[in-house]
């Protein structure tokens, strides 16, 4: 994965959390996503999310991540890892945990 450039996730309807789309991002690989399930809001503006359905927005948004630039890119990459960091780490699962129970009580 580390070794990938972009991440295309391609789904057309059921996904819940995309684990794909999360690996790719915590090894600074952005990713290009339909808007299906959690993917959008998983990678939020650290990459592209386009319909689902069309495979010319997809090619768009390869597109649009090549004009950008290497550069560029790697600075996607590097928001894609932290964000994974700080929104979806196990520390933060087990404080989502803790407060959903809490919230039951």
């Amino acid at each position: 994965m580390a070794a990938a450039d972009v991440l295309i996730s391609s789904s057309a309807f059921g996904e819940g959390f995309p684990n794909v789309v999360a690996e790719a991002m915590a090894c600074e690989v952005p990713a290009i996503v339909t808007d299906v399930g959690d993917s959008a809001h998983i990678i939020q503006n650290t990459g592209i999310v386009v319909p689902p359905g069309s495979p010319q927005a997809l090619a768009e948004g390869l597109n649009q991540i090549i004009k950008e630039g290497k550069g560029h890119l790697k600075q996607r990459g590097r928001a894609a890892r932290v964000r994974i960091e700080k929104e979806f780490s196990l520390a933060r699962a087990g404080q989502n945990f803790i407060q959903t129970w809490q919230g039951l009580l």
